[in-house]
């Protein structure tokens, strides 16, 4: 705790106290104002998230309908900010969107070009909830770019919360795996191929096929290190790291699908 300052842990004695004091269920619009009122976290949205992180919205404050609607369709195939693919399998929970991406790289991206400049929205930081079973939601806390950037004080007193609040929120569900059912299927397994880019699908194709990058670079008309670019980013997207992986998870994808339609 050494970056945190005496009036830091007041704070978090003072949230978790009112937290402590509540009965029932947890309220979530009174857990997004304490955020507020103790930390100065004016704008958050609060999710869970299921295996195949799918979203479903709980609460937000200070945030409009129309940014929360459109995020749930903004195509990020260039950047996709979701806490439980980008975190490190390292137990840490709170992370910060520029320990994953420079702000050069960032500035330049569609998600925050296309989108979040259009809403006045610049740093973000995700605090996530976990069981034994592994993460299962998250507040996202986002600041505009004349406010102060999120630092490592934020990620040290949000990793504590974030070991308090995750068996209170886990308990507060009537039935978590009905709740974790997502509204809106965003950023799903299911979708993911959508979140490629036309000619990374092309190349994606002519891998299934068994070409090599040189067959690839031919049949596209680019250089062999524009292929091998393009199948690194796919195995970005696609949580892969070579072409083994990603055929047998694309097959395993699609054999499941027509499973489903047969049944």
């Amino acid at each position: 705790m050494n970056f945190l300052s005496d009036q830091n842990v007041n704070n978090m004695l003072a949230f978790m106290d009112d937290i402590n004091y509540q009965k029932g269920k947890t309220n979530y619009a009174h857990l997004l104002y304490l955020f507020e009122k103790f930390f100065g976290y004016s704008r958050s949205e609060m999710y869970l998230f299921d295996q195949n992180y799918n979203l479903k919205l709980l609460h937000f404050i200070n945030i409009e309908q129309k940014a929360i609607d459109e995020y749930f369709h903004h195509d990020q195939t260039d950047f996709n900010w979701h806490p439980r693919r980008i975190l490190p399998t390292n137990g840490n929970n709170v992370i910060k969107i520029f320990d994953v991406i420079s702000k050069e790289d960032y500035e330049k991206s569609k998600f925050y070009k296309d989108y979040l400049e259009k809403y006045g929205y610049y740093d973000l930081i995700s605090m996530c909830f976990f069981n034994e079973n592994g993460r299962f939601g998250c507040i996202t806390f986002s600041r505009q770019r004349k406010e102060a950037p999120f630092n490592q004080m934020d990620v040290m007193q949000l990793e504590i919360i974030s070991r308090f609040l995750s068996p209170k929120i886990w308990k507060s569900l009537d039935n978590p795996f009905t709740d974790q059912s997502s509204e809106y299927q965003c950023h799903s397994e299911k979708q993911i191929i959508n979140f490629l880019s036309k000619r990374e699908k092309e190349v994606l194709e002519l891998v299934q096929k068994g070409l090599s990058n040189e067959e690839v670079s031919r049949q596209l008309f680019i250089s062999v290190n524009t292929v091998k670019t393009h199948l690194l980013n796919i195995f970005k997207k696609l949580k892969v790291s070579n072409r083994t992986e990603l055929c047998y998870k694309i097959n395993q994808k699609y054999s499941k699908s027509n499973e489903q339609r047969i049944i």
